[in-house]
């Protein structure tokens, strides 16, 4: 399988998950009054930017490193979710009829640092998982 094949394979799953998050803060307000999901909106926030987090780093490590080290690659993946997650709540209240929650923003940082500890921790056990899951046939760096 070629590296382009690879890589597309590796940032589509990042690019979704991207889109997915962009579309649940454009829905309007009045969409999210009756439902009722049984966990709290703020951990939601934080398993959103948290799997982002995940995916984008994985996108960057593989199918090939695009960064010296695996900090590195965390260090700008987690800064430009980072920031992502903090301009969601200003462009939901710019661009929708939902206003801006600090505390969301705040759990959206918070999941950030949370994948960045486990990504930081368990490197290796990621990148395993990803190369299964996105079936790569990439041997694994010692």
């Amino acid at each position: 399988m070629s590296a382009r094949i690879n890589s597309r394979r590796t940032l589509l799953p990042a690019a979704g998950w991207f889109l997915l998050i962009m579309v649940l803060l454009s829905l309007p307000g009045e969409s999210f009054r009756n439902v009722q999901i049984g966990i709290s909106d703020k951990l939601v926030h934080v398993l959103l930017f948290g799997a982002q987090l995940l995916l984008f780093w994985i996108a960057l490590e593989l199918p090939r490193a695009r960064f010296r080290t695996q900090r590195q690659s965390l260090a700008v993946a987690a800064s430009i979710t980072f920031v992502f997650g903090m301009l969601s709540e200003p462009y939901q209240a710019a661009f929708t009829s939902r206003m801006a929650d600090p505390y969301d923003a705040i759990a959206n940082g918070i999941g950030v640092l949370a994948a960045g500890l486990l990504i930081r921790f368990f490197p290796r056990e990621f990148l395993r998982f990803a190369r299964k899951a996105y079936r790569l046939g990439i041997p694994e760096k010692k």
